[in-house]
C-alpha cells in the first residue's frame, strides 16, 4: 500500500528499493526525491525523469491535491480502525474480568479463540 510506504518514510523507518521507487512516484518535493534516491544510480535516473515530468506539468496540481486528500482519508480510516480494535479489546477484557466463558465472548465479539486468548494473556 503506497500510503503505508509514505508513512514508513515520514516516520523514518527503513524502506526497500521497490518501496523507494513507488514512493518517488508520488513525492513532489525535490529534496525528498533526492533523499529517497540516496545516491543510487538507478533511483537517481528515476529522480531525473520525474523532475522532467513534473516540470512539464504532467502531474497537475489537482492530481496532487487528490493524492493528498486520499492519503489523509486513509490515515483517518487507519486511526478509526485502531480505535475500534482498542474498544473491542477493552470489551473482551471486561468480559474476561467478569468471568464470561470463551464461547460467549467469541459469539459477542466475533473474535476467534486465538484472538480472545491473546487478549486474555495480557491480563494474566
Amino acid at each position: 500500500d503506497l500510503f503505508k510506504i509514505e508513512e514508513k518514510y515520514y516516520n523514518k523507518r527503513e524502506i526497500n528499493a521497490l518501496e523507494k521507487l513507488m514512493l518517488m512516484l508520488v513525492l513532489t518535493n525535490k529534496k525528498d526525491l533526492e533523499k529517497v534516491s540516496g545516491g543510487d544510480p538507478k533511483l537517481k535516473k528515476v529522480e531525473e525523469e520525474l523532475e522532467t515530468l513534473s516540470s512539464e506539468e504532467f502531474i497537475t496540481e489537482a492530481e496532487r491535491e487528490m493524492w493528498e486528500r486520499r492519503k489523509y482519508q486513509d490515515f483517518r480510516l487507519e486511526g478509526f480502525e485502531e480505535g475500534e480494535k482498542k474498544t473491542q479489546k477493552e470489551i473482551v477484557l471486561n468480559m474476561l474480568k467478569n468471568n464470561l466463558d470463551m464461547e460467549t465472548i467469541m459469539q459477542c465479539t466475533g473474535l476467534t479463540l486465538e484472538e480472545v486468548q491473546r487478549i486474555q494473556e495480557e491480563i494474566n
